[in-house]
């Protein structure tokens, strides 16, 4: 499900762009490959698949935030489902507005391609100006999405698909190519020199962090990528036996402290 939503994300992207042509064009497009066929089956695909992706994923949470000990105890709620309700938005929108296309006989696309986009046209009156008033919905739909996650730089649920890709990119992996990644995990580091636990003084050295910023840039980075789902917290034994530790909420608080403390 979280797969056909991410996707959807980067492919609908089109659509919201198509939007803004279709503000000024009720029956207007992308330029070149808005009227391509496999541009719209494509796209329609991935609509289905990304609300039916969505839903699933609220489902999901709506029957997990029950459990005593829930996987999104400690995450922001409010984000999750704001992010939820603009992806169902976004998507019902793009289907509204082919709906719209449909009814006024001005869709460029089959019906094989695009069958749902069909179906809604088949229930939606005829209105010129109905692909327009839409495509306006979803701006401003898209458009507050980009405002929040602006104000709210902590908002990893949305972050994250931005982040992601350098993340998974730059994860230590001895096995990576040189190039792509950063290679073995670094040695723990005191006083600018790997330390050498052999030889190491507790009393001079330093073990580990002790302020937020002597993470590395890698390190603050995880804490931005983090979507707070709570995976690692519901495979913690510590926390599947109550005990006080959640991997996440570790996470979450470093990251919260990290951005507070910023600039160092």
């Amino acid at each position: 499900a979280h797969w056909f939503v991410m996707v959807s994300f980067m492919i609908l992207f089109l659509l919201v762009v198509e939007a803004y042509f279709e503000v000024v064009d009720p029956e207007g497009g992308l330029p070149i490959i808005g009227h391509w066929t496999v541009y719209g089956l494509v796209t329609e695909i991935i609509g289905v698949l990304g609300l039916a992706g969505i839903l699933v994923l609220v489902a999901i949470r709506q029957r997990d935030k029950r459990k005593k000990l829930s996987r999104f105890t400690g995450s922001t709620m409010w984000q999750a489902y704001f992010v939820e309700a603009i992806i169902i938005g976004v998507l019902i929108c793009g289907f509204l507005i082919r709906g719209f296309k449909v009814a006024n006989d001005t869709f460029e696309y089959d019906a094989w391609a695009t069958p749902v986009s069909h179906a809604v046209g088949a229930i939606l009156p005829a209105a010129a100006d109905g692909p327009t008033w839409v495509a306006l919905v979803k701006i401003f739909i898209s458009m507050g999405w980009l405002i929040t996650i602006a104000l709210n730089v902590t908002m990893g649920v949305a972050w994250h698909r931005f982040l992601a890709f350098f993340n998974i990119f730059f994860k230590r992996s001895p096995d990576k190519p040189a190039g792509s990644g950063l290679g073995a995990l670094r040695p723990m580091m005191s006083q600018g020199k790997p330390l050498d636990f052999e030889e190491a003084d507790p009393e001079k050295d330093q073990f580990g962090v002790a302020q937020v910023e002597q993470f590395t840039w890698k390190g603050l980075l995880d804490f931005s990528t983090c979507t707070e789902c709570g995976r690692c917290q519901s495979q913690c034994p510590a926390w599947n036996t109550a005990k006080p530790l959640s991997p996440k909420l570790l996470v979450l608080s470093l990251r919260d402290h990290a951005y507070a403390k910023a600039p160092y």
